[in-house]
């Protein structure tokens, strides 16, 4: 196998433990917080329930970055007036509907965090089950 295959490898899978990591030393820094102020600042899950649902929010973020960005936007807006005014002064310049059309959605996803942060949601699944 590829040294740089293992090496992509071994970065993601390490970057999703140090998230995996960080998630649980704030729940147990957090929790300890809540239940040292007494009865009434007492969270009503535990930190294992706490970690399920960390899990599937950090999946649902990996999912959603590995969907991306784009669309139409306030730059897209601005730069269809400017291509009215540019047509109205000169006569010839993108139309509006062209600008639109290629602005409609260009995505722009990011793979590789994506995939560290579903890593880490199925990281901290597991550890659910296993606590």
């Amino acid at each position: 196998m590829n040294r740089q295959i293992l090496r992509n490898i071994a970065v993601t899978v390490s970057a999703a433990l140090f998230i995996v990591v960080a998630v649980y030393a704030i729940d147990l820094w957090l929790w300890s917080i809540l239940e040292a102020r007494g009865p009434f600042y007492a969270p009503k899950i535990s930190i294992q329930d706490a970690l399920f649902v960390e899990g599937i929010a950090t999946i649902i973020l990996g999912f959603l970055l590995l969907l991306g960005r784009g669309g139409i936007n306030a730059l897209s807006a601005a730069a269809a007036r400017i291509a009215a005014a540019t047509k109205a002064i000169f006569g010839e310049a993108p139309s509006v509907s062209e600008i639109y059309k290629r602005d409609a959605w260009k995505p722009k996803g990011f793979p590789h965090l994506a995939l560290i942060m579903i890593i880490a949601g199925i990281i901290l699944i597991l550890l659910y089950i296993l606590l």
